[in-house]
Formats: structure tokens, sequence, C-alpha cells
């Protein structure tokens, strides 16, 4: 490519971080953006373009920088002539590398300080002009840091954020930034613009002024909070009432999705359904990271698929990056042919339930208090600081079998092995521990146990309430031994309750 005429499409930070990194092997001749403000404007002598003057130019290949609308943009290159021959994803390609191949551990990264000044040739007017207004508007901006790489780890931190409200002092403005910038994926850019209602998460070319402002105007802010919501072992775990929340869809939002509702064949009641896989981390980050053992087969929920079907309720497969499936009677296949970052939310937040393994997808039906009833739970006893949880949710464990004593373990004896295990796949496998799945039976059993405390047809009988009472001895143990232990950083245990039916057919669980 070296002696290509190459034009680069996108200056955000990723096109800017591989202009800085390649510009002396490449022959970059223009930069390309759809923001009309950077047009006409220059980095390092090379001119900033409309998209419509592309054709005019004398060019070998254009690279798509963009990660999150590289598809919009390729449909946009192909619209006004260019020949798709032409259009590269090199860059995208060497961000998701670089990604996988590269921890950050700083606010900003490698190549900052190179953009920054970037951005001060072309937009530092500006700027300093939207600086002066937030001076004007607030006596005092706090920055603090927000995970927002996956969707458990953003929403328990924006629920234990929610927590603190009101928190607001007189004219204050807390800005949440990236916690590692440009080498983390975004788990959900509709997620982050929906949180955006109650907290502020800067984005795009919004996240590239406040970088701006922290190198230029670091004296005027406030970083005492910047650690707050970084760690969640002092999160406590939050009761929420059943289908309330208080974020709001717009108008066009509801329309968009009550379309694509009609367009994949949803009505009626549903329920969403999910099996995490090692396929979304190994599509993004190209690693599973060590949490394979929290995995399960989604052909297990068969049973259950066909027992809601008879109950009217349809289900929709959650996920994201998932193969197609074989199509099954009662069951839409969301993941593998409709996914997307807004059907994500909007789904969730109407379902009737959902019904899930360990996966930090359970923190989106939390976030709108629709009941979750979770199987194949896997560690139970701790990491579950910031999540939420309604009155009406369930859970079953994953066995843990130990290949030493070759029997299965008692809870007391899980949140031993917890402890020392942490979240840790590596650590449970040198300990000897196989975790066991939950049989399709199981799995059956608990959800109609589910379905039947949900719509208040469940009675307990005298045995199931002194069975309850002796695991809930046992429930207070957790919660010491979560509390008393320092390499813990993600909180309490499980706060669902364990489903009665599983613990009668598994009463070792109370030795």
């Amino acid at each position: 490519m070296g002696n290509e005429k190459v034009i680069i499409f996108g200056v955000g930070y990723f096109g800017l971080n591989f202009f800085l990194r390649m510009r002396k092997q490449l022959n970059i001749i223009a930069f390309a953006d759809n923001n009309e403000e950077l047009i006409g404007g220059k980095i390092y002598d090379i001119p900033i373009i409309s998209p419509h003057r592309i054709k005019a130019f004398d060019f070998d290949k254009i690279l798509i920088s963009p990660i999150d609308y590289h598809k919009e943009i390729y449909n946009q290159l192909i619209s006004i002539g260019v020949n798709a021959n032409q259009i590269s994803f090199d860059i995208i390609e060497d961000e998701l590398k670089r990604r996988t191949e590269k921890k950050i551990d700083s606010m900003i990264s490698e190549c900052m300080d190179e953009i920054l000044l970037c951005i001060e040739a072309y937009k530092k007017d500006c700027f300093e002009d939207r600086w002066k207004n937030f001076r004007l508007q607030y006596d005092k901006i706090k920055i603090l840091r927000f995970r927002e790489d996956t969707i458990g780890e953003s929403l328990f931190r924006f629920f234990a954020i929610l927590h603190d409200l009101p928190y607001k002092e007189d004219k204050t403005l807390r800005v949440f930034l990236p916690a590692m910038i440009g080498y983390k994926r975004v788990c959900n850019k509709d997620l982050i613009k929906f949180l955006n209602q109650k907290i502020y998460i800067p984005q795009d070319d919004d996240l590239l002024f406040w970088l701006y402002a922290i190198k230029n105007h670091s004296d005027e802010m406030d970083f005492s909070e910047l650690n707050r919501y970084i760690s969640r072992n002092k999160a406590p775990i939050y009761k929420t009432d059943m289908y309330q929340h208080s974020l709001k869809f717009s108008q066009k939002e509801i329309e968009t999705a009550e379309n694509q509702m009609t367009m994949m064949g949803i009505e009626g009641e549903f329920a969403c359904i999910a099996a995490r896989s090692a396929n979304y981390n190994m599509n993004t980050l190209g690693t599973e990271q060590d949490y394979d053992y929290r995995n399960m087969e989604f052909d297990d929920y068969d049973k259950t698929i066909s027992f809601l079907g008879k109950q009217n309720i349809m289900t929709v497969r959650m996920g994201r990056g998932e193969d197609v499936i074989v199509p099954k009677q009662f069951l839409i296949d969301y993941a593998g042919k409709y996914a997307s970052d807004f059907m994500d939310i909007w789904l969730t937040s109407n379902c009737k339930f959902m019904i899930a393994n360990t996966s930090g997808i359970i923190a989106l039906p939390a976030m709108f208090g629709v009941p979750i009833c979770m199987v194949n739970a896997t560690v139970p006893s701790l990491g579950w600081g910031g999540n939420k949880f309604t009155p009406m949710d369930m859970y079953i464990p994953k066995k843990y079998y130990s290949v030493s004593l070759q029997r299965y373990l008692s809870l007391r004896e899980i949140i031993k092995i917890d402890g020392e295990c942490l979240i840790w796949g590596e650590k449970y496998q040198k300990a000897g521990i196989k975790f066991i799945d939950n049989t399709p039976d199981e799995i059956r059993d608990t959800v109609e146990e589910f379905l039947a405390r949900l719509e208040g047809k469940w009675l307990d009988t005298k045995e199931d309430i002194e069975i309850y009472n002796e695991y809930l001895k046992i429930y207070k143990e957790m919660e010491m031994a979560a509390r008393n232990n320092d390499k813990i950083w993600t909180g309490g245990p499980i706060p669902y309750r364990l489903s009665t039916n599983y613990l009668k057919n598994n009463l070792y669980l109370l030795n």
C-alpha cells in the first residue's frame, strides 16, 4: 500500500491514531468526513474534504475508520460511485488487532497527545468557545471514569451512580469518561446514548472535546471522584419494583421498534432467552478471557421453549455475534438474524421476563425491573455488586464437581472455592473443579416454577419453607464471606431466590 494514493474517511480517534502511526509509510492525500465543521480544514497540510469531492481526487484506496458506522459509510461511498474494490477496512482491522494485543490502564492512551495537537490545528477556537460556555454554566466540573466495555460492567456502575442521586450540587457538571480510551470496545452505542438521559457520557467528537479540555484546562477541573465508580466491591445490590424504570423511549424509537417487532413476527407476550457463548468476546476482543466455564448450550433450552410456547409465550433468542440456528417452534432467532444495539434494549425492556445464564446481558432487563430467571449460574457467592433485582428473580447454579472428592460441592464448599478462585476459570481448573450444566429438565422445571410464582399460582408447602430457611442461613454466610474477602472487587452474592424445586432435588447443597 506504500505507493498507493490513500484517502482516510473519518477524522475521529481511530482515523487520526492510524494516520499518526502510518503517515510515513503511506501516501495519504486527503481526509474525508461528513462533519461540515471539519471540511476545509487541514491536518499536517492534508485537506479535509466532503465525501462528495472524493471522486474529484485521483486515489487508489479509501480507508474507512469509524468502527461503529463502517457499514453506513461503505454504502455511502458505493452510492456516490466509488468502486467496492477501492474501499478498505484495514484501519478497523488494525484497530481490533491492537485492542487484543494492548491493555492500556490510563486515562489518555498512546498517541493521544499528537491527536490533541491535530485537534488544536482545526478545532481549537471552537473548543475554546465551548469550554468558556461550560465554565459560565457550571461552578464546578468533575471528571469521573466509567466502564463501557461490557453491558454488565456499564449498567452495574450506572445503577450505583443512580443510587447516589440526588447527589447533584448546584451548578456542578459530572463528566463520565471511558475508563480506557481507544482500546476497549463500547458494549452498545445506543445503550450509552440511552444512559445519557441520566448521566453525561461523552462519545465521538464530544469525547475529543473533553480530552482537549483535560489537556488544556485540567487545573479548572475536579478529579477528586475520578475512580469512584471503577470498582464494585463496595456497591450494594439494589432491589427494584417490577417493570419500573425512569428512562424513556422517544416516539420515533417506539415506532422503529414496533416496525422491527412486526418484521420479526413478535406479537403478544414474549420472553427473552439467552445462552452465553464465546462468540461475542472472540469477535470483539479475540479472546474468551478465561470465562468459558460460564457458557452453556442453547439447545438445552428446547424443553423450556416448548413449555412456554404452550403457555402462549413466545421466546426470543438474545445474543450478539451468534450464528443462525436451526428453526425452532415458538422461537424467534433474533440473535442469529436481527440483532442490533437498539433492539437489544427494546426487547429486554418489553419482555415478560428473561431467562439467561451468567452473563452481562441480565443487566438490561434489570434496568427496567423485568424479572429474571437465571439458569447455570456460576460464582453465586460473590461478584454481584451493583446489580439490580426484583422480588421475583430466581436462579439455579451449575453443579461444582470436585475431581479429588469425586462428588458435587455443597454451598458452603462453593463459598470457599469461589473466594479462592474469584471469577477466573483457570483457577477453578487448577483446583480440580468441573462445572456441570443444568439439564434441560432442570431448566424447564425451574422456569415452570418461576412462571407460576410470577403469576401468583405457586404455593410453598411447609417443607418448602423449612428447606428455604436453611438456605437463607447459608446465604448469610455468603454475604459475610464476600464482605470479609479483601480480594473481591465486585461485591456480594447473587440476590435472586434459589428455586425451591431445584433445592428439594439437590439437598446436598445444604450440607
